[in-house]
């Protein structure tokens, strides 16, 4: 097992165990880091997969699953980055967004 599956099967893992506990957690401050850190590991996720996906077309020669796979990397990794900053907003308590990550 590749570390590249080992980091899909954490971030899946915590997405699945932070969504629970989001169910039953009253709307504060704690949730909505706790929704920004989830979404962060689902985009983590996705990057995961699309690169393992991209490794998969390079070694097949695939350039049509290369380009596509290559734009969902680019696409979902640069959600990583905003949820990433948007869940460590919330955490120092700097947070500007007056939405959570769920709505």
């Amino acid at each position: 097992m590749s570390w590249l599956s080992m980091v899909g099967y954490a971030a899946g893992g915590f997405l699945i165990l932070s969504w629970l506990a989001i169910s039953f957690m009253a709307p504060s401050s704690r949730r909505s880091v706790v929704e920004w850190f989830s979404a962060t590991s689902m985009y983590l996720l996705l990057v995961s997969l699309f690169v393992h996906m991209v490794g998969g077309a390079l070694e097949s020669g695939n350039n049509v699953a290369l380009g596509g796979f290559g734009f969902l990397c680019v696409l979902f990794g640069s959600g990583l980055v905003v949820s990433t900053f948007h869940a460590f907003s919330a955490m120092s308590g700097k947070s500007q967004v007056q939405e959570s990550a769920t709505n």
